[in-house]
């Protein structure tokens, strides 16, 4: 019962740090963004040729050929 205001206290105060390192950078904003960085060196990676491929091919259907229109 008493988690729910904390939480949206935490969501807010949250909001607004990662609005304030995205629009200054400086120690404390590089200080209160290095543990998602981190996070997101662990969790990402860049794509193999073979993911490169795939994702072409995924693609290429989608875009419009020479002289067609491309309205939607």
């Amino acid at each position: 019962m008493i988690k729910l205001p904390f939480l949206v206290v935490i969501v807010g105060i949250s909001y607004e740090l990662i609005k304030l390192a995205g629009r200054y950078t400086n120690i404390f904003t590089k200080i209160i963004s290095a543990p998602g960085l981190w996070m997101q060196r662990l969790t990402t990676r860049e794509p193999d040729a073979s993911q490169i491929e795939i994702a072409i091919a995924a693609v290429t259907p989608c875009l419009p050929k020479e002289g067609e229109d491309d309205n939607w």
